[in-house]
């Protein structure tokens, strides 16, 4: 349906217009699954890309007295139920806004490196593995804190630690976080966080633990303050990195760069993740856009496509995934090289893992995950949430 690709290139303006013709003229036509799922985006797109929290709170309320009422599935009724508890804690709070320079801004950017103990699953043998993450520099009341800069989380985050220094409270206190793992937090408002002279008023935070305080060798987690979230980056709308003299800066740009010849390179699924399109042994591709994983590496998904290739040409070994909901050592193969098109570019990495298992709860998409060193391979690289376009430059 229309409406679906309009919210997977994060065209909500469109998908909401879409989604009041289909409810106003074709309604008896549309079948009950895709009916939850309109009404899911509709609900969604008004709370966390327009922050109309009363409008998806009257329509989650008006849908869920109609499938209580009408026999359906008692899932969709726990679910919807679910997300009108906490629209309802939110519908009389105002709504997230950006307020910007007409000029290019500028936030602190840098590599994180911090050291983690990695088990072999052969040898049980437990080594120290550097990462190389991306973190950038939040001003909140004054003072200055770091955040994991990180694609592949939904949400912004406070760890607990932040939270209780902000004197933030919970208003919701039953948010899912799912990734590796899954755990729990809570959800609230903050009055307002700086980005370089970007000021962002009334976003919306969830709060939970800090995750990396358990696997990280040294004191290095408590540096972190929390994760910087696709919620807040799509609210931005381009967001470039770029070498600089050995480091990197992060910009935010006052002009938007014009999208590229293949205009729509990037979409974004119903859980909020990014996914780059990309070009792999020749056929097209789909690659998870995570910055919060290190590296590049191909899924479960290439592995059960090219199983008896993988399995009678390359070798076998093992990678850990460290994330939301904790730790996991993974059986993989490894691919001798890489070559892969993305970004309008080729790009290619030796050594990548194949992994034989699904990472994450729920199900995982596509061919591919592009990490943190697809972001510090280039000279500079693009992210556009408006035009939905990722651009590499060499």
């Amino acid at each position: 349906m229309e409406v679906f690709l309009h919210a997977y290139f994060n065209k909500p303006e469109q998908a909401l217009n879409t989604i009041h013709i289909i409810l106003d003229q074709y309604q008896n036509e549309v079948d009950v699954n895709n009916m939850f799922a309109l009404i899911k985006i509709y609900c969604d797109i008004n709370f966390s890309t327009y922050g109309n929290f009363r409008e998806a709170y009257e329509m989650c309320d008006s849908f869920l007295g109609h499938i209580k009422n009408n026999g359906f599935p008692e899932e969709e009724v726990t679910h919807f139920t679910a997300l009108n508890n906490l629209y309802a804690k939110f519908k009389d709070l105002p709504s997230t806004q950006i307020i910007r320079p007409n000029s290019d801004v500028e936030v602190p950017f840098r590599v994180f490196s911090p050291t983690i103990d990695q088990k072999n699953n052969s040898t049980n043998e437990v080594y120290a593995n550097v990462l190389n993450s991306p973190v950038i520099k939040v001003n909140i009341h004054g003072k200055d804190y770091v955040f994991l800069f990180d694609t592949g989380s939904s949400h912004t985050i406070f760890f607990e630690k932040t939270a209780t220094e902000l004197n933030l409270l919970p208003i919701y206190d039953d948010v899912s976080i799912e990734g590796i793992g899954s755990s729990t937090g809570s959800m609230t408002q903050l009055d307002s966080l700086s980005l370089g002279d970007i000021l962002v008023k009334n976003p919306l935070i969830v709060i939970t633990e800090n995750i990396f305080l358990e696997k990280l060798k040294d004191d290095s987690a408590n540096m972190l303050a929390g994760v910087f979230g696709l919620d807040l980056m799509k609210k931005l709308g381009e967001i470039q990195i770029a070498k600089n003299g050995g480091k990197y800066k992060m910009t935010i740009p006052a002009q938007q760069t014009d999208a590229p010849e293949l205009e729509q390179t990037m979409l974004i699924d119903t859980k909020n993740q990014p996914y780059v399109l990309a070009t792999l042994d020749g056929e097209s591709a789909v690659f998870h856009l995570d910055t919060g994983l290190t590296s590049i590496d191909l899924t479960h998904n290439y592995f059960q496509k090219n199983k008896t290739h993988i399995e009678a040409n390359f070798s076998k070994g093992c990678s850990c995934s460290y994330g939301f909901g904790g730790g996991k050592d993974n059986d993989i193969y490894v691919l001798p090289k890489l070559d892969l098109k993305v970004a309008g570019v080729n790009y290619s990495k030796n050594r990548v893992p194949i992994h034989i298992e699904s990472r994450f709860v729920g199900d995982e998409y596509g061919e591919g995950t592009l990490g943190a060193d697809f972001l510090f391979h280039f000279n500079k690289v693009t992210l556009n949430f408006d035009k939905m376009f990722v651009k590499a430059e060499e």
